[in-house]
């Protein structure tokens, strides 16, 4: 599972080397254009900074997790309250 699709590029390099591929992205943008160029890819338009978001992506099959160039976005105080266990 990729955090973050931004341009599908790891997408792009990652789908050589594993049999499923899911990404998920706050940006609906990003998301339609992740479609057009792959309409069998599985995508989800989710914000990694909500209480839900386990749920929302549980049926997303994933065996690793990959987050590039996303933390940075997500103010600080809810990186801590989520490490915190709220």
């Amino acid at each position: 599972m990729e955090i973050g699709t931004g341009q599908g590029k790891f997408k792009e390099y990652a789908s050589r080397n594993v049999s499923s591929y899911a990404s998920l992205d706050i940006d609906e943008d990003v998301i339609g254009r992740a479609k057009e160029r792959d309409p069998k890819g599985n995508y989800l338009v989710a914000d990694i900074s909500a209480a839900n978001v386990s749920e929302r992506a549980k049926d997303l099959k994933r065996s690793s997790i990959i987050c590039s160039n996303v933390l940075e976005h997500v103010p600080d105080h809810i990186l801590q309250n989520r490490a915190e266990g709220d």
